[in-house]
C-alpha cells in the first residue's frame, strides 16, 4: 500500500514540474488578435438602424486559434459596430458625395493594359479619392450623414474613386556587374563542402513604376576537396545526428477527470432538464462549468534519439553538449484536451417573418425558425458544433392572407416648401420665401391590426404615395409680354352683297367696293403672367384702318387625277380638274362673275 502512495505522489510531483515548465514556455509565445470580414447589416425592422457583426479570434505564431485569455484582453478588437439600412421613403434622400483628388501615384507594369491603343502606358499613373454614401438631412440645421455603400447603389451609379493621370517616364533599376567569386578555402560543416558567393551594387534605384532590382547576391557550392574528405572518412570527427519523433495524441493527467466522463455527465446533466430538477445533481453542475468555461489542459510527449552514422542508436549524451552543437529538445509540451462540443435539445418554432400573398399572386413566404445553444464549445482537434438554427417556410396561397388586408402605407404630413442650397458644409434644405420649390414627405408601412411599423417590403405590392410633390409660394411678379407679331391682311369690315340678279355692272358699283374700309390686326403673347399684387398685362392685340380690304377673291381647289380622253385605254391624252370659286370674305360662295 505505501508503495503505491509514493508512486501516485511521484507523479503528481513530475506533473506539477512539468505543468511549470510548459506556462513558461507558453508565456515565451507570442498571441495576437485576428479579425475576420464585417457581415451583412441587421437592422431589427429590416430597414434603419442596425449592427454588423464579425469574427475575432486569438492567435499563435502559426496562425491557430488559441484561448482568448492568452491575448491582451486591452487591445481586443470590437465585435460589432453600427450601420443603416435606407428604407423605401430613404430612397430621395441618398446621393454620393465625392472627396478631393488625391497624388498621381504610379502603377505597377502589370497593372496597366497592354493594349495598342495605350503605347505610352509607363508613364500612366492613377488618382484616387474617397466616395461616400451620405443620406441628405431635410432639417437645415444637421449635416449629412454617411451610411454604408449599399444604399446608394439602388439610386444613382458610383463615381469614378480612380482615374488615369500622367507621370514621368518610368526609371528602371540599373546595376553594376557582378564581383569575382569568393574562395573556398575552408571545410564545411560535417566535412560537406563549402558555399562561395559572388555580389552585385545599386548603381540607380527605380523611380516612378521602373522594374524592380533583380538579385544582387549569387551562392554555388565549392567542388569537394580531398583533405575534407579524408577528415570524415579518417575517423577523426565521428558524425552523429539528433533525431526528433513526432508529438503524441494529447492526454489528460490521471489526477484530472477523463473527457469521456465530463461528457456523460453533461449529456446527463441535459437530460435532467427535460425529465426534472431531480436528476439536476451538484456534481454535475460543476463537471458542465468545467467543460463549459474552462478547457482540459493536459500534455503530449515525443522522444529523442542519438544516431550515428549508419543509423545505429548511441548514447544520447553525444549528440548534446558544446563539442556536438545541440542541445535536448523538450520531449513534453502542454496542449488541449479534444473534446466534442455539445449542444442542447431544439427550442419550440417561433414565428420569425410574417407572409402574405401580393395582388400579383407573388408569395412572401411566411417563415418559422428554431434554434439550439451549445452546452460545451469544441476543445482542442475534437469535432466542431453542428448549425445552431434551422427554418420553416410556408409559401401555400391558400394558408397567408393577402398583402392588402394586413399592411398599408401611412404618410406624414408635408414640409414646408423648400430648396437645395450649396454650401460650402455640404447641400441644405431652406424653406422657400417666395417662388418654386418642392414639399417632402416620410410614407412608412404599418400593420392594419396594431399600427405598427413593419418591413417595407410588406407593402411593395401596395400603390406607392408620392413623397415629393411640387409647389410654390407667391412672389410679388409683373407681367411680361413678348414684341409684335407682323401685321395681318387686310380684312373688310362689311363688303356689299350681291346675287345672280344683281350685279356690279356700273361705274356705281364699282365705286361702292372701292368705299369699302378695312382693318387689319397684330398681336403679342405674355410671357410672365403677372402675381397678385403684381402689375397686370397691357394689351395683347392691336387693330388699325387699312384701305381696298379685299371683298370677293378665287378659290382654288387640288388638281384630280389624270381621265384619259375618250378612245384611250391606258395611256395616252388626259385631262385634270379642279374646283374654281368665287368666294366673300363674309358671305361664303359668291357668283363667278362678281370676281
Amino acid at each position: 500500500m505505501a508503495a503505491i502512495l509514493w508512486t501516485t505522489l511521484a507523479l503528481v510531483l513530475l506533473l506539477a514540474e512539468a505543468r511549470i515548465t510548459d506556462d513558461n514556455e507558453l508565456k515565451n509565445q507570442t498571441y495576437q488578435w485576428k479579425t475576420g470580414n464585417w457581415g451583412s447589416c441587421y437592422a431589427p425592422g429590416g430597414c434603419g438602424e442596425g449592427r454588423r457583426q464579425r469574427q475575432v479570434r486569438c492567435t499563435d505564431g502559426d496562425g491557430r486559434t488559441v484561448l482568448q485569455y492568452l491575448c491582451e484582453v486591452q487591445k481586443t478588437p470590437t465585435h460589432s459596430k453600427s450601420c443603416f439600412t435606407a428604407c423605401r421613403h430613404h430612397k430621395d434622400k441618398l446621393q454620393w458625395q465625392p472627396g478631393e483628388w488625391g497624388p498621381c501615384l504610379p502603377v505597377a507594369a502589370g497593372g496597366i493594359s497592354s493594349s495598342p491603343l495605350d503605347p505610352d502606358r509607363e508613364s500612366l499613373g492613377v488618382k484616387q479619392r474617397n466616395v461616400t454614401c451620405v443620406l441628405v438631412a431635410h432639417d437645415s440645421n444637421k449635416v449629412h450623414r454617411p451610411v454604408d455603400e449599399d444604399n446608394c447603389f439602388t439610386v444613382a451609379r458610383k463615381p469614378d474613386p480612380v482615374r488615369f493621370c500622367r507621370l514621368p517616364r518610368p526609371q528602371d533599376c540599373v546595376t553594376s556587374q557582378f564581383s569575382e567569386w569568393s574562395s573556398c578555402d575552408h571545410c564545411g560543416e560535417g566535412g560537406h563542402p563549402s558555399n562561395q558567393t559572388r555580389v552585385r551594387t545599386v548603381l540607380v534605384a527605380p523611380m516612378f513604376g521602373g522594374k524592380p532590382c533583380p538579385q544582387l547576391t549569387e551562392m554555388r557550392p565549392c567542388w569537394p576537396r580531398p583533405d575534407c574528405a579524408r577528415r570524415v572518412d579518417g575517423g577523426d570527427q565521428p558524425e552523429y545526428k539528433l533525431k526528433v519523433g513526432e508529438w503524441r495524441r494529447c492526454e489528460a493527467p490521471s489526477a484530472v477527470v477523463s473527457a469521456d466522463s465530463l461528457e456523460a455527465g453533461v449529456v446527463a446533466h441535459i437530460a435532467g432538464e427535460s425529465a426534472g430538477p431531480d436528476l439536476h445533481t451538484s456534481r454535475w453542475d460543476d463537471a458542465e462549468r468545467r467543460l463549459t468555461f474552462q478547457p482540459q489542459v493536459g500534455y503530449r510527449t515525443r522522444e529523442a534519439s542519438c544516431r550515428d552514422a549508419r543509423g545505429t542508436r548511441v548514447d544520447i549524451s553525444l549528440c548534446l553538449g558544446e563539442s556536438a552543437g545541440s542541445v535536448m529538445p523538450a520531449s513534453t509540451q502542454p496542449c488541449v484536451v479534444p473534446q466534442d462540443c455539445v449542444v442542447n435539445q431544439w427550442s419550440a418554432w417561433a414565428l420569425v417573418q410574417e407572409g402574405c400573398v401580393a395582388a400579383n399572386g407573388k408569395v412572401r413566404p411566411e417563415v418559422h425558425e428554431r434554434k439550439r445553444e451549445v452546452v460545451r464549445l469544441q476543445q482542442g482537434e475534437g469535432q466542431p458544433c453542428p448549425h445552431l438554427a434551422e427554418k420553416r417556410q410556408v409559401s401555400d396561397k391558400d394558408q397567408l392572407q393577402l398583402c392588402s388586408h394586413r399592411y398599408r402605407r401611412l404618410a406624414s404630413k408635408w414640409s414646408p416648401c423648400v430648396v437645395t442650397s450649396d454650401q460650402p458644409a455640404g447641400p441644405r434644405l431652406l424653406e422657400v420665401g417666395c417662388g418654386g420649390g418642392v414639399q417632402l414627405r416620410d410614407v412608412t408601412c404599418v400593420s392594419v391590426d396594431s399600427g405598427q411599423p413593419v418591413l417595407e417590403e410588406l407593402c411593395e405590392s401596395l400603390e406607392p404615395l408620392p413623397t415629393v410633390q411640387r409647389c410654390e409660394v407667391a412672389c410679388p411678379r409683373d407681367c411680361e409680354v413678348g414684341p409684335w407679331s407682323s401685321w395681318g391682311p387686310c380684312k373688310p369690315v362689311d363688303c356689299p352683297e350681291y346675287s345672280d340678279t344683281m350685279l356690279p355692272a356700273t361705274s356705281t358699283h364699282a365705286a361702292s367696293w372701292t368705299a369699302v374700309t378695312g382693318y387689319r390686326e397684330r398681336r403679342r403673347s405674355i410671357q410672365v403672367m403677372s402675381s397678385e399684387e403684381g402689375v397686370d398685362c397691357p394689351s395683347t392685340k392691336e387693330v388699325q384702318p387699312c384701305p381696298q380690304p379685299t371683298c370677293y377673291s378665287w378659290v382654288q381647289g387640288l388638281w384630280s387625277s389624270c381621265y384619259l380622253d375618250p378612245g384611250a385605254k391606258r395611256c395616252g391624252e388626259g385631262r385634270r380638274t379642279r374646283l374654281v370659286t368665287c368666294r366673300s370674305t363674309l358671305y361664303g360662295v359668291s357668283s363667278f362673275r362678281i370676281c
